[in-house]
């Protein structure tokens, strides 16, 4: 279970690494709508579960572009710190959604690890 949480802690990284390296950086409200967006077509939000998923992706981006602007961290620190706004999201998160949701909620996660992952290994 940690390895599956590191993984995805360093798969939001790299996305956002991504991110930052495109043309036009995307602020943290385009991130979490887009997020959930792609969360209601996948595990069939409701209106309100949208508006709640939408605000808890908010306040995370926010969070991360306020730690990732904090040059004051080592590497390891600012990873703890991610796993820390990470795990208190998920767990907001899983308030929000059904128990049937929430698997396909970490399921997609997963999924996106495992495409980060073969990414990194395709560039090495």
């Amino acid at each position: 279970m940690k390895k599956v949480i590191l993984n995805i802690l360093m798969g939001l990284m790299v996305i956002g690494v991504s991110m930052a390296q495109q043309r036009m950086p995307r602020t943290p409200e385009q991130r979490a709508e887009m997020q959930t967006k792609r969360l209601t077509k996948e595990i069939t939000l409701t209106a309100d579960q949208q508006t709640q998923v939408k605000n808890i992706l908010l306040s995370r981006a926010i969070k991360v572009d306020s730690l990732r602007a904090d040059q004051t961290m080592d590497k390891s620190q600012r990873m703890q710190q991610l796993k820390a706004i990470k795990d208190e999201g998920d767990v907001s998160i899983q308030k929000v959604l059904s128990p049937e949701q929430y698997k396909k909620y970490l399921d997609l996660q997963e999924e996106q690890m495992d495409k980060v992952q073969q990414r990194r290994q395709s560039r090495q």
